[in-house]
């Protein structure tokens, strides 16, 4: 695993006009601090190595079926063959065509501050889920029998192993538990041996995307990651009560420190209120002087914390070097050789920052957008009227349009894996939306981040969350979304607003900023409101759902409980989807009108693109991004560059990594190894910009493909079904596009053209053994994860 660097040295602007005694200059970046504590050393790398205690352990040996306080739901109990450990469970219930999900239910009640994560040992399973589920004595009556949980994938078992399945961090798992519940099995063939059961209690679990310092530190650390409390996560550091942490820093003009600090869930049912305090010095010799404080009462928040906002200015300490304390405590006193029991409180986004110079380093807003094609955008539509999306197109005209953009793959988790790392899909090692990617990639968050600039995110859809796709690297805040934010991103923009006003409040510091919307995926759901303001200004009607004869063949969508059942108009979906594009318009419409008022841009980098477009019948595949043809490929993509050309379009073909090596470039960041792209910014003043070939992925590599200014190709890696058993491409096969003659890609000329064929191959051999091929990471899919995967159609 590739190092993270925390330790970051505040870097000074160049000498400012002379005065007596000579003034410093202003800093233009911020510092993220390095809590430690005393000795240098980590807290969460303590927390997390500290032993379980076990608070209770159902061990099942020998012939027997006692399995103490725990009831069984469901199944038959049967001792497992003779020789082996454990109970052999196996559904007996008919449920619909299947066999009701077998349960664990404990007749106990237990404190939810004791417990941090279920332990199973189990053997002789099929594939599936495991799930754990609970009431607290918190949780109101009509919430359901189970109205919390929390899972884990089950692997397919002959042998045994053992699943940990988190609890501390999960919202409701608060007071007394008084229902528990464990299905070792969550669905499908409801057969298991449960070898044990275990309840334990440990230090501290981090969340994902942890950051570690350089190995030239003497004493490397590990932060918390990104701890999520309720629907936001905070890149944080756990800490325990009266043991205080430490950091140094050079403080600038105007300099003022911001901190969010929290209480952990499992210690939600203290007594006492707690209070956060720092305090600073200029020398060890110095007394504490007290910079900031807040409290959090008990009881306030009975489902569990959410994070708490200090900020202080440092006036006493404008540009001097300074040592700051942070202390979580009960109203005890301070301890620095105090021992770490349990995170029970967070410090999370610690950094100092100061006045901005007028001529400051650019706030950079990259947004993209999902499955949205570019031909719904009205500046690159060749039809007239009025346009669908008039704040992109107002976008376009103040910066540079890229009327032939491609992205570098076809679904959503590796294309925005290769557009935060610059990488291609075959090698960042991301390749499917059920994968994560490997901290050895350096991501565009991490080099804004590390080059002193505050970063945020806040996506749309569950996959692009941290621990489902290792794109929370480098990021300070992420946005975890809600549960409809995929089908209405006015949640995300909201969640961005308040950000940006809680920003600005304290005064501008250089923020980066991703925000992902993806209204424009299935099902083509807008709001309402929206759909009669949409239909009254394009002048048009909402297209009648089914016609006479049928015009929609049936498809995926049509089957019984999914948006197009009964829809055999094939307008109507054509029309959503557009419309979807339309809202996505208006919402960042309204998102700009509040974070540039004015629609000033003066020290603004925006960059808008997206990860990929959508099939609307074309090539037989109707509302899904399979396949690597132009409607799919083909994006629309946006710069506008503090002082940079205005209403520039760009013929030429880039792709999604040349933004990534732009805003790599932005940052003044090292490029990453095999980094691919072009700057645009470059590229774009050039007068004799050369003819490129542009190579993109297919999800899982099952295919390549490559468009230029004359041709466009797709090679079949491995065996390739994802349009039906009917339609297999064989491996090896090659398609070739005029795409001059041929825009749509529907007469493939490789058959005839010996010389293409060859040509084409030979390139795409050397494409692929270009390739890093760094790990690749299967992440853990809860139930909800997918059973959402494949209502999106994945």
């Amino acid at each position: 695993m590739r190092p993270k660097s925390l330790c970051l040295l505040l870097a000074l602007a160049s000498a400012g006009a002379a005065c007596d005694p000579p003034e410093r200059p202003l800093s233009d970046k911020l510092v993220h601090l390095d809590l430690r504590l005393a000795d240098g050393s980590s807290t969460a790398r303590q927390l997390a190595g500290s032993e379980v205690r076990w608070v209770e352990r159902l061990e099942i040996s020998g012939p027997q079926t006692d399995l103490g306080s725990w009831s069984t739901q469901y199944c038959r109990v049967d001792p497992v063959a003779k020789g082996g450990r454990g109970v052999s469970l196996r559904g007996i219930v008919p449920d619909g065509e299947r066999m009701k999900r077998v349960e664990l239910r404990s007749s106990k009640t237990y404190q939810a501050s004791e417990i941090d994560f279920v332990e199973l040992e189990l053997a002789n399973t099929t594939a599936g889920i495991a799930r754990v589920a609970w009431r607290s004595s918190e949780d109101a009556g009509e919430l359901g029998e189970f109205p919390r949980s929390s899972t884990t994938i089950v692997p397919f078992l002959q042998g045994a192993t053992t699943l940990r399945i988190s609890l501390a961090t999960q919202p409701g798992w608060t007071g007394d538990i008084t229902e528990l519940s464990i299905a070792p099995k969550e669905s499908g063939v409801q057969r298991v041996d449960v070898i044990a059961v275990r309840l334990g209690r440990i230090g501290f679990m981090p969340g994902p995307d942890a950051l570690e310092t350089d190995e030239s530190d003497a004493t490397p650390g590990l932060d918390g990651g990104l701890i999520a409390l309720g629907r936001e996560a905070r890149r944080a550091v756990p800490a325990d009560w009266n043991v205080p942490l430490f950091a140094r820093a050079h403080v600038p003009r105007g300099g003022r420190l911001a901190v969010e600090v929290c209480v952990s869930t499992n210690t939600i049912n203290l007594t006492a209120e707690v209070h956060f305090c720092i305090d600073a010095r200029e020398k060890a010799s110095d007394p504490w002087q007290r910079v900031g404080f807040t409290k959090i009462v008990p009881g306030e928040r009975s489902m569990g914390p959410a994070w708490e906002h200090v900020t202080s200015p440092l006036p006493a300490f404008w540009d001097k070097q300074v040592e700051l304390r942070f202390l979580a405590n009960d109203q005890g006193e301070p301890n620095e050789d105090g021992s770490l029991e349990r995170a029970r409180a967070y410090w999370g986004e610690a950094l100092i920052f100061g006045e901005q110079p007028r001529e400051r380093r650019p706030n950079v807003l990259l947004i993209t957008l999902d499955t949205v094609r570019a031909d719904s955008i009205g500046a690159l539509r060749a039809a007239r009227g009025p346009s669908p999306t008039p704040f992109l197109d107002s976008l376009a005209a103040r910066g540079i349009l890229f009327e032939q953009a491609w992205s570098a793959c076809n679904a959503t988790s590796p294309s925005h894996a290769s557009l935060m790392t610059g990488l291609a899909v075959q090698d960042h090692g991301l390749t499917d939306n059920r994968s994560v990617l490997a901290a050895e990639n350096q991501t565009l968050a991490e080099s804004f981040r590390a080059a002193g600039w505050q970063t945020a995110a806040a996506v749309s859809v569950a996959h692009l969350t941290p621990a489902n796709s290792g794109l929370g690297q480098g990021f300070d805040r992420f946005w975890l979304g809600q549960q409809d934010s995929a089908s209405d991103g006015a949640r995300t923009t909201s969640a961005v607003r308040d950000w940006w006003r809680a920003f600005t409040r304290e005064g501008p510091r250089p923020i980066f900023l991703w925000l992902h919307l993806f209204d424009a995926h299935t099902p083509y759901d807008v709001p309402r409101w929206f759909l009669e303001d949409y239909t009254k200004r394009m002048g048009i009607e909402v297209p009648p759902r089914s016609v006479t004869p049928a015009t929609l063949p049936p498809n995926r969508f049509s089957e019984p409980g999914q948006f197009l059942f009964g829809v055999t108009n094939r307008a109507w979906p054509e029309f959503m989807y557009q419309a979807c594009v339309a809202y996505e318009d208006e919402l960042l419409r309204q998102l700009f009108s509040e974070l540039v008022p004015g629609g000033n841009l003066d020290n603004t980098f925006v960059a808008v693109v997206a990860d990929h477009g959508e099939a609307l019948g074309e090539h037989d595949n109707f509302y899904h991004h399979t396949g690597l043809y132009r409607e799919v490929m083909h994006v629309p993509m946006i710069v506008v560059a503090p002082g940079g050309p205005r209403g520039l379009r760009v013929k030429q073909p880039v792709w999604s990594l040349d933004l990534s090596r732009t805003l790599f470039g932005l940052c003044r960041a090292s490029l990453p190894a095999n980094q691919r792209g072009t700057d645009l910014l470059e590229f774009a003043a050039r007068a004799d910009r050369p003819v490129r070939r542009i190579f993109f992925e297919h999800a899982g590599l099952v295919q390549s493909g490559c468009a230029d200014e004359e041709h466009s190709a797709i090679y079949t890696r491995l065996e390739y079904t994802q349009l039906g058993h009917e339609r297999s491409i064989a491996p090896g096969s090659l398609q070739v596009f005029d795409v001059k003659s041929d825009p749509s890609e529907l007469a493939d000329i490789a058959a005839t053209s010996p010389e293409l064929d060859a040509k084409y191959r030979e390139l795409f051999k050397q494409w692929e053994s270009s390739a890093l091929k760094r790990e690749r990471l299967r992440r853990e899919l809860s139930a909800e994860d997918e059973l959402r995967l494949k209502q999106l159609g994945y």
